[in-house]
């Protein structure tokens, strides 16, 4: 009743992690102390005076907590130790991997990585690795260049999305943990169970995997043969059933795209050594997942169709992320007049419409508008988005 009374009045301190009961100095069998609010005296606050007389508790006396490193935060911490004036904002946010923190320190804060991985360590009890991104991804199979700053340097991890498992090594695939969301959405709002989906950049089954256990029929593709390795094994990770079970192959996805439709109606072995007519592939949606070139795949649909196979089925649509600027840049001679971001965006997603027009050979109809809709910020001036459209029977059928 006490402690209710005096935590109403807001006299009891509150910290978190800090209990308000604690022992006596001597540790007394039949006695407890209650922590007040710091400079909390019965000068300073008559109500309690009244608490004390009313339950007859002794004078407030002096009480010292001594707040350890296990107490503070990593914020705390690192803002105490590192000269804010000379790194700017204390780096303490990361992308999570299983096991892995994955930080974009700035030149100026290298000098103090080790500190910065050793803390984040120690305030974080799921991240055994912190690693440094060293430079730009320019390589092949878009695998983050990297260094262990702290900790284990086991690179092979376990990520849950959504209930779905991924076994993946973040030293040899592309991974990015900020799109666990948009996954998602396009599986669960824009994929039907009946689709068929062609997941030309598959990685290790982000789209793929939850595509297949929606029941969709999926043939999916990537370049690094360690991302066919791990979508295989997160196939089985994940329990697919063996009629849902996805096509993976390992090419360029041009070269995947054209492979898998140029089966159509083509001859092949029955299980019984007979010979039997391969159906058309009439696929529903396309997902290219690949930020920094995916784009550049699009004129794999120009004359790709049979107008004879499709005749009577939709085209498919395509979904394809890529990157924008936040800025146009500025024009020669005249200033450019005053526009809002609204407005700005507008036509940097223009822009995107602009270049898959170029590519297609084609401009796109009003009835058939791209929608182009932002999925994160990447950078001050660098956002990811992604352009959804029905490939145009104009390309899809040209010669």
């Amino acid at each position: 009743p006490v402690r209710s009374q005096l935590a109403k009045a807001k006299l009891i301190l509150k910290m978190p992690r800090v209990k308000t009961i604690v022992s006596t100095p001597d540790n007394a069998a039949d006695k407890k102390m209650i922590l007040l609010a710091e400079g909390c005296t019965p000068e300073a606050q008559p109500r309690l005076r009244e608490l004390m007389q009313e339950h007859d508790l002794e004078e407030p006396v002096p009480y010292k907590h001594t707040l350890g490193y296990e107490y503070l935060t990593a914020d705390q911490v690192l803002g105490a130790l590192i000269p804010k004036d000379v790194i700017g904002e204390i780096p303490t946010s990361f992308e999570t991997i299983g096991h892995i923190a994955h930080l974009n320190l700035r030149d100026e804060q290298l000098a103090y990585k080790g500190l910065i991985g050793r803390v984040i360590l120690d305030k974080n009890d799921r991240i055994k690795t912190v690693v440094n991104k060293t430079q730009a991804i320019e390589n092949q199979f878009r695998v983050l260049p990297m260094e262990v700053i702290a900790g284990s340097h086991e690179m092979e991890t376990l990520v849950i999305q959504h209930g779905y498992r991924f076994k993946l090594n973040f030293a040899e695939v592309y991974w990015n943990s900020r799109l666990e969301n948009e996954h998602n959405r396009l599986i669960t709002e824009v994929f039907k169970p009946t689709d068929c989906i062609l997941d030309m950049t598959c990685g290790v089954g982000p789209f793929t995997i939850p595509a297949a256990k929606r029941g969709c029929r999926v043939l999916a593709n990537d370049l690094n043969p360690k991302c066919v390795e791990y979508a295989k094994v997160n196939c089985k990770l994940n329990k697919i059933d063996a009629k849902a079970m996805p096509e993976i192959f390992c090419m360029d996805a041009r070269e995947f795209v054209r492979h898998v439709t140029s089966r159509n109606g083509k001859r092949k072995k029955g299980p019984n050594g007979e010979e039997v007519q391969e159906p058309p592939l009439l696929f529903n949606h396309a997902v290219i997942n690949l930020p920094a070139t995916g784009l550049d795949f699009v004129d794999v649909f120009r004359g790709l169709f049979d107008r004879r196979v499709w005749k009577e089925t939709d085209l498919p649509r395509v979904h394809c992320y890529t990157f924008i600027g936040k800025q146009l840049p500025e024009p020669e001679g005249a200033a450019r007049p005053a526009m809002s971001d609204k407005e700005v965006k507008e036509i940097l997603f223009r822009g995107v419409v602009e270049r898959v027009e170029g590519l297609l050979g084609v401009n796109f109809s009003d009835d058939e508008a791209p929608l182009v809709r932002e999925v994160r910020d990447v950078a001050p001036n660098k956002r990811m988005v992604l352009i959804s459209f029905r490939v145009p029977a104009e390309a899809a059928f040209s010669s």
